[in-house]
């Protein structure tokens, strides 16, 4: 499927800067931003892109207060048996591992 970058909403979905025009801090950043088929391999092209848009997501990141604060540390996941991750603690809140 395709995003399409484009100077309006009429005519894309993707804002030059790599943001969606109708999904606030959603950003597009690969080959579906593209406003026109690639003839050619785009690999160097889509990685361009990628770096745009993420100096324009570092931009964003940094002008929202709740976002550039630091985050809490979080708590480290233990493996369970089964292999997923678990929070550590009496429960646990996974169906496989809960008896009946």
């Amino acid at each position: 499927s395709t995003r399409r970058m484009a100077a309006s909403p009429k005519l894309g979905a993707v804002k030059p800067s790599g943001k969606t025009w109708e999904v606030s801090g959603l950003f597009v950043a690969d080959t579906s931003a593209f406003p026109t088929a690639s003839g050619v391999n785009p690999m160097w092209t889509c990685a361009a892109l990628a770096h745009r848009v993420a100096q324009q997501l570092k931009q964003h990141l940094g002008a929202t207060p709740e976002l550039a604060a630091p985050m809490p540390p979080h708590r480290r996941l233990a493996p369970c048996a089964a292999g997923c991750a678990t929070a550590p603690g009496p429960k646990r809140g996974l169906g496989h591992m809960e008896k009946a």
